[in-house]
């Protein structure tokens, strides 16, 4: 009996484990379904490869470091009981605020301004009741709403006082999203902001979740169903390879949902970057900076603010930018940041933000697909400066100012091969953008690079000729439809003079106002540069030129490309059929992105909730 027992013994002890964590439950328990672990960290300290760590509701102030991993045959899972927003959050948010144990205090009657002291200075972000509040640089413009003197700024914000250590805040007074009074709220105040080391990062509040291995270790971890709130920087920070991040919710961070340790131009840098990460079904957005634009726009035209210096006419539409723009800390980030190679975006809703995903880097094989963008302020996707075979694919873009963005500013290798493939762009008519140069995509080289650092020292640019410009493995933009009426297909940054080769439009329908703006001007850059093969698109502009790469290719009635475009109906009345391009990852049978009338791409974006 003892043999057997001897035996036994090895297969019982690799056996995966259930370990459960409720923030409500007496402290001292082992992880049973009986006596749960009241922190996350006290799991995260003992699981091994294959247990699941099951967090019970609840708000948890705690940063977890986990360094402890899972096998790829036996991940280590943490997962809410449930998956719903807002159920289990952890949260970076300094506790005495939130939790209302320290209460606000009126600063001035006439403007809603309120104060607090708070043990974290400088916070990037400060949420009231899920409400991001604009960074303002000091307390008088923030009582007067500017976003520096003469432009004016979103009509709520916050601001920290050094000598004070105060932190104000002014909430919008017309009731649009509450109460005015923050003691009204659930105030998210986040840590103070700033810079870590390699060294300094592993034990600090940079992020709400620390995967923390070594460069190139195989971690094999999931995170399922956390809403993630208020971190320094990113919600979920990985060091090392082989993550899943899934059906979770990312509030109030600065730098993205998750972020990777490293990434650079040089293979050894890259040689450090976290791999294989996959983020799905995630939720990331800064609302409400869309709407916030759209409020600064209509104040600037209807005249209701004047805007002085011919240098600031476009400032108030990119107050959110970074710092030397209005705000004190970068909006300009994304869901996620610092990728390695083989890093997957997939059925992700990215909303309300600045820009959706910015800069891919010097990574390779990035797939994004499956997401729906919608109200992004500037870019939905940055393919730049150096990714390589990128893959853009069943994404729908909706009311996003240009979503995809080929602007590579770090000199060469230029991004490439990129294909752009089977989206949905349009723009409803509650957009907030009436700018001549909207569009789906960006393209362009600006010969400003010129002057960085890491573009002057390379000896082959001293010379480069920044007109004449070929990518050598391509921009492939392909079975895509777009409606965006009144709009560009593409802003042509440096046309007519930049003359950009290997950027290709194959089988694709668009209802636009036209192909881009300098088809009016004179030389051979530009749009005009680019090749064209069996594309039926709709220029219902004011002016139609036609350049010979698109002849034959383009028509003035909407209805002739798709027949209910007003209703913004993508199903063509007739599919025609495809070109076959050699060298593409997919060739389709028809034309656009549909292939059948009933074909459904990025509806299912988002947080897949537990039914109740």
């Amino acid at each position: 009996m003892k043999k057997l027992l001897f035996m036994l013994l090895p297969i019982y002890l690799c056996q995966s484990a259930t370990l459960f964590v409720d923030v409500h439950a007496p402290s001292g328990g082992d992880g049973s379904a009986q006596k749960p672990f009241r922190q996350i960290q006290s799991a995260a300290d003992i699981v091994n490869p294959g247990d699941t760590v099951i967090i019970k509701p609840g708000v948890y102030f705690e940063t977890v470091h986990l360094r402890r991993f899972g096998k790829k045959s036996a991940p280590v899972t943490f997962k809410a009981d449930k998956i719903q927003k807002n159920r289990v959050i952890i949260t970076g948010a300094d506790k005495a605020i939130r939790t209302q144990a320290v209460k606000w205090q009126l600063h001035d009657k006439a403007t809603g301004t309120y104060s607090v002291t708070t043990a974290h200075p400088f916070p990037p972000r400060v949420l009231y009741s899920g409400v991001d509040l604009f960074p303002y640089k000091s307390l008088k413009l923030l009582m007067s709403f500017e976003a520096k003197p003469g432009v004016p700024g979103p009509r709520h914000g916050f601001f920290y006082d050094r000598k004070s250590k105060k932190l104000y805040v002014r909430l919008r007074q017309d009731g649009k999203y509450g109460s005015s009074d923050p003691n009204e709220h659930t105030m998210a105040v986040a840590p103070t902001k700033g810079k870590h080391t390699d060294a300094e990062i592993p034990n600090s509040v940079y992020y709400n979740f620390g995967i923390q291995g070594t460069p190139g270790q195989s971690l094999n971890v999931i995170i399922d169903g956390i809403t993630f709130e208020t971190p320094q920087r990113t919600a979920v920070y990985v060091c090392g390879n082989d993550v899943t991040v899934r059906n979770s919710l990312f509030l109030g961070c600065m730098a993205g949902g998750v972020s990777g340790r490293f990434i650079g131009g040089d293979k050894e840098r890259l040689a450090k970057a976290s791999c294989n990460i996959t983020v799905e079904h995630c939720e990331w957005h800064n609302f409400p900076i869309y709407d916030d634009v759209g409020e600064l726009i209509k104040l600037v035209r209807s005249g209701k603010a004047v805007i002085k210096n011919p240098a600031d006419r476009k400032f108030h539409f990119w107050v959110h930018k970074h710092p030397s723009k209005g705000t004190n800390v970068y909006y300009e980030t994304g869901i996620i940041n610092n990728i390695g190679n083989n890093w997957i975006l997939r059925n992700c809703y990215i909303h309300d933000v600045f820009d959706g995903f910015a800069r891919m880097g010097s990574s390779e094989n990035t797939v994004v697909e499956g997401c729906l963008f919608a109200k992004c302020i500037d870019n939905a996707i940055q393919t730049e400066p150096h990714g390589k075979n990128c893959h853009i694919r069943r994404n729908r873009f909706v009311d996003t100012f240009q979503s995809v963005s080929y602007q590579p500013i770090d000199g060469p290798p230029w991004p490439g091969p990129i294909y752009v493939y089977q989206n949905l762009f349009y723009l409803t008519p509650a957009n907030i953008f009436d700018f001549g140069f909207t569009s789906a995509f960006k393209i362009g080289i600006p010969a400003s690079q010129a002057t960085r650092p890491q573009v002057a020292e390379m000896k082959d640019m001293r010379n480069f000729n920044w007109n004449e410009i070929n990518i050598p493995e391509g921009i492939h933009i392909f079975n895509n439809t777009i409606i965006e009426p009144g709009f560009r297909l593409v802003g042509d940054l440096g046309a007519p003079k930049q003359k950009i080769t290997n950027v290709n439009f194959y089988n694709n329908l668009g209802v636009m106002g036209t192909i881009s703006n300098s088809m009016r001007k004179k030389g051979d850059g530009g749009v005009k540069a680019y090749n064209y093969v069996n594309n039926r698109f709709a220029l219902i502009g004011k002016w139609h030129p036609v350049f010979p790469a698109v002849k034959g290719q383009v028509t003035k009635k909407g209805e002739d490309v798709l027949v209910n475009w007003r209703k913004n109906s993508f199903v063509p009345e007739k599919f025609t059929p495809s070109v076959k391009i050699d060298g593409m990852p997919e060739n389709f049978k028809y034309a656009g992105a549909f292939q059948t009338p009933d074909e459904k791409i990025a509806e299912n974006a988002g947080i897949l909730e537990d039914m109740d």
